[in-house]
């Protein structure tokens, strides 16, 4: 393996700014001040330039920065152009380059400035942004130039997946200070970002408030109470606490957002849904059976061998992902060559004629594994149910006061026996139960990315919706 020292890459960003001639003080600036910038990065860790963007400083009264023409990001991925214009001293105007981490390992990133300014403009690095994205507000209110420029390292982290990003933001200034025409015509700046590969153990850095840029919506990231937390260690964002605003609208139900990752929208229902039309439904249709006895054959199968009392594997081995010969829980392990009466109903009755068949609904990979290893098994397809660690993840939101089913079979008494969830004085309840019992269905499945919501995600009229 190479040492650290070799996996060492580089980006450079130059800023090469030409001046053109101002008049003379404030009254006489009539000629238009021109920047010309050009910012190159150069990696082989399949880092990105993915966006650029100019914004004024919304403080400053009558601003008169502009573009004279549109940000671009190159052909090549690794370049970004801005031609700025300044029309008079205190004009300012910010760049937000956004670079993205589309590479397998992890980067930890250094950055230092280089040259030497003009007197007559203001170029400021303020830093990095977080992951996620930032809204125009947060953007011109963040204190975007500094007294000092930054001349020692600072370091911020490059996680890998898609979308992961860190935001840049180069202020450039016509100072309020210039009543003359400067002596110096030309200024030149530099940020050099060094890249190296991540240390397994670095501790997440605290960005402060930040966003995730998603379908049409900026939803503020938290690291404490309810609302949105993002997870470093895989690139996904989920929803926690006891009541977040995660609320969302879909085929006339009430549904709960449980994450963003890169499948997709995952998505359960807030409450119970109707089993009427399941035949292994109680009297009321308010629940129904996990795996209705007699219902798998015991023919060729040697993990599901008591059809009396059901079995607790969501499909049958050949339905997994990879197929594995057999499914292995505790001691006990064989094969399964029929699926679960749930599984069938949810993915059958369910998904075709209560949802529609809806086009927004796509595949999701879901881990089917005995409890505690729910991820050594896994299943792609529409609906399934909560396994039992994302319930204990994401909190206490999803707690009922009626047994919920999930779909993780429990290890105690590995052939009839998976998880449920209730609560009890606001408390978490995961215990097992023979799936041939009656208990209260929340199906879960992925929405498509490619949406566009509108709404704040409370219960109420700003429930999120989906308008495309």
């Amino acid at each position: 393996m190479k040492s650290k020292r070799d996996k060492r890459n580089y980006i450079i960003i130059g800023l090469c700014m030409i001046l053109a001639i101002m008049g003379v003080g404030y009254a006489a600036f009539s000629q238009l001040l021109t920047i010309n910038g050009t910012a190159n990065i150069t990696n082989s860790w399949n880092i990105e330039i993915t966006n650029i963007r100019g914004v004024n400083l919304s403080s400053v009264q009558n601003n008169g920065a502009f573009d004279k023409e549109e940000p671009q990001v190159g052909s090549d991925k690794v370049s970004a152009t801005f031609h700025t214009g300044l029309i008079q001293p205190g004009d300012t105007r910010i760049y937000e380059v956004e670079v993205t981490n589309k590479g397998s390992v992890d980067a930890d990133i250094t950055s230092v400035f280089k040259n030497t300014l003009s007197d007559a403009i203001y170029f400021s690095y303020d830093g990095v942004g977080p992951l996620g994205g930032t809204g125009t507000d947060v953007l011109t209110n963040a204190g975007v130039y500094n007294t000092d420029l930054l001349t020692t390292e600072e370091p911020f982290s490059l996680p890998t997946n898609t979308n992961n990003v860190r935001y840049i933001y180069i202020t450039v200034k016509y100072r309020e200070s210039v009543t003359s025409q400067p002596s110096n015509l030309e200024a030149t700046i530099n940020l050099e970002l060094n890249s190296e590969q991540a240390p397994s153990n670095r501790e997440e850095v605290d960005y402060g408030p930040h966003y995730l840029k998603q379908s049409g919506l900026e939803i503020p990231i938290v690291k404490s109470g309810d609302g949105l937390y993002y997870d470093s260690n895989t690139g996904e964002h989920y929803y926690r606490g006891a009541n977040p605003d995660n609320y969302i609208e879909f085929e006339g139900n009430i549904w709960r957002i449980l994450r963003f990752d890169t499948t997709g929208i995952k998505i359960i229902t807030d409450e119970y849904i109707d089993m009427s039309n399941y035949e292994g439904s109680n009297a009321s249709g308010t629940g129904g059976k996990f795996d209705i006895p007699n219902a798998r054959k015991t023919e060729n199968n040697s993990y599901c061998t008591n059809p009396t009392v059901g079995c607790n594997v969501w499909v049958a081995t050949d339905k997994m992902n990879e197929s594995p010969a057999e499914f292995v829980n505790g001691t006990h392990h064989g094969t399964v060559t029929e699926d679960s009466s749930l599984y069938t109903y949810l993915n059958g009755e369910y998904y075709n004629n209560i949802l529609n068949k809806n086009s927004l609904i796509i595949d999701g990979t879901f881990n089917i594994g005995p409890i505690s290893r729910e991820s050594s098994y896994t299943w792609t397809g529409k609906v399934a149910l909560i396994d039992s660690t994302e319930v204990s993840n994401v909190g206490s939101y999803l707690y009922k006061s009626y047994g919920t089913w999930t779909i993780t079979p429990d290890t105690s008494f590995p052939i009839d026996r998976t998880r449920f969830i209730w609560r009890a004085n606001n408390n978490l309840n995961n215990a097992s139960i023979t799936v041939d019992t009656t208990y209260r269905i929340r199906p879960v499945l992925y929405l498509t990315p490619n949406i566009t919501l509108t709404g704040n995600g409370t219960n109420d009229e700003n429930i999120y919706r989906i308008v495309s």
